[in-house]
């Protein structure tokens, strides 16, 4: 990318950092303006917020689930033949619904979909654009005698979505899901199981960079949580205006309930041609709802960046030019673009050992040194592309102890003294020590119910489990020298 940013005498500046992913630049706002027991009438606001780079979207379309089980199981059963569609607003001429149609009849579940044939944002009138294209419709429950039964409660895309009249009340919902070309690109289709309280999941695009020109092999990294459960999480790179799949990778691995996890992959350009590409990230819970996230990227193979950086690397312990009376433990923190592969020691140059896990910390034994030299420590960080750079630090040796051997501090981060809790409360400490953690024991009372190896330091109580009134947590905190702290 060709720098157009000056600075005094016109001296030609690096080029800035690409901006960041944005977030959703595509997304459905819905509000309820009619809900009885024979209609459901939402209008539904489509944004196009897209502005890396600044463009109109075509072949996009969203759809609307709802679940008939209650008028199946009526006195008199129904069907979805029984559901009539009626558009009650439509600015946009090119836009169209469907009728009913199937999703999933095993349980009743049905949709329906709108279209927009023309690139959306869409105009007004000349040159005035408008944030979001609106559709009101409604789905009309019609029997051959007069009956209220129709219930939109149990509608998966009615969750969340408040009454109101316009656009000013409309709320952002991830349960309508819009596609391009029949491929999802926001929100969630229903899950295995019907649960109002179980949200889709979240996503984060981190790499690449949206809008950028890069070649070779393209970094993808992104991250997911859900308050269930991530199960999986795919990357896909599809030519953007026909949405064909160029490339797929799966990456199968549960993590647990409200925890943020990292993905990554890449994907080997060389022998795609030049030109504009659709990067999408799709992640899956433990209900097969999902979320999604996108960018689009260009590919140069004659201008396209590769600058992938080195791991930076930093020795948080112990700091530059201090004082080692006592054995001790080196610890380094590094972090990557793309992934830190392994962590090297050296000690006056010489190696000691290598980690691929972190933390990236060695235990050093003081008799191996001579009391009044100067050590030099430097731990090398290498990431997966080979690159690596390094953190090194001076400590002197001495026999007189001039400072404590340990410190180790322990604070309840939840709950604090004195609260009132119920149901699953997780009890969270955070803990700062000189030395690496080795495990901690969490107490109920003075009975032990559980020990936690690695950081963060959690326990999930079950206050069910006890009667009600006052308890006392107390925690034992186990260092990997054998120094025992409690609170």
């Amino acid at each position: 990318m060709a720098s157009y940013f000056f600075g005094q005498q016109q001296t030609p500046l690096a080029d800035p950092e690409p901006e960041p992913h944005p977030g959703d630049e595509i997304y459905v706002k819905a509000v309820i303006g009619q809900d009885s027991g024979q209609r459901t009438q939402p209008t539904v606001y489509l944004y196009v917020d897209t502005n890396y780079p600044p463009q109109f979207v075509p072949d996009l379309s969203y759809r609307y689930f709802f679940d008939i089980t209650e008028i199946v199981q009526a006195s008199t059963s129904y069907s979805a033949s029984n559901i009539s569609v009626e558009t009650a607003y439509n600015p946009v001429s090119s836009a169209t619904i469907s009728d009913v149609l199937v999703y999933d009849q095993s349980r009743n579940i049905y949709y329906v979909e709108v279209k927009y044939d023309q690139p959306l944002p869409f105009c007004i009138t000349t040159p005035i654009i408008s944030p979001y294209a609106p559709y009101q419709f409604a789905l009309v429950f019609k029997s051959p005698v007069w009956e209220e039964i129709w219930d939109s409660s149990n509608d998966y895309s009615r969750i969340g979505i408040s009454t109101g009249n316009g656009a000013e009340d409309a709320v952002k919902t991830y349960r309508i899901p819009v596609y391009k070309n029949k491929v999802l690109i926001y929100g969630s289709e229903p899950g295995k199981v019907f649960d109002p309280s179980d949200e889709p999941p979240k996503i984060y695009f981190h790499k690449p960079y949206p809008n950028t020109t890069l070649s070779g092999n393209i970094y993808l990294e992104g991250s997911a949580f859900d308050d269930k459960g991530i199960e999986s999480f795919i990357f896909y790179v599809h030519n953007p205006e026909t949405m064909e799949i160029l490339y797929v990778s799966t990456i199968t691995h549960f993590v647990q309930a409200n925890t943020t996890h990292t993905f990554s992959a890449f994907w080997d350009s060389t022998n795609y041609p030049n030109g504009v590409y659709f990067v999408r990230m799709l992640a899956k819970d433990t209900n097969d709802q999902t979320a999604v996230a996108f960018a689009w990227i260009n590919i140069d193979h004659e201008s396209g960046s590769q600058d992938y950086s080195a791991p930076n690397v930093k020795i948080i312990f112990p700091e530059n030019n201090s004082t080692i009376v006592s054995n001790f433990e080196v610890r380094a923190n590094i972090t990557d673009y793309t992934s830190v592969a392994y962590a090297e020691l050296y000690i006056n140059n010489i190696f000691i050992s290598s980690k691929t896990t972190t933390p990236y910390s060695w235990m050093i034994d003081i008799s191996n040194f001579i009391v009044g030299s100067t050590v030099t420590i430097k731990v090398v960080g290498f990431n997966i592309l080979g690159l690596s750079s390094y953190d090194e630090v001076k400590v002197f040796i001495s026999s007189i102890n001039y400072q404590q051997d340990n410190f180790l501090q322990i604070e309840f981060v939840s709950p604090t003294d004195g609260s009132v809790v119920s149901g699953e409360v997780d009890v969270y400490l955070n803990i700062i020590s000189s030395f690496s953690i080795s495990k901690v024991e969490f107490y109920i009372d003075g009975i032990l119910k559980f020990i936690d190896n690695s950081s963060p330091y959690i326990y999930k109580w079950n206050t069910f489990e006890v009667d009600n009134g006052s308890h006392t947590i107390t925690v034992f905190v186990y260092d990997y020298y054998g120094n025992i702290s409690s609170k």
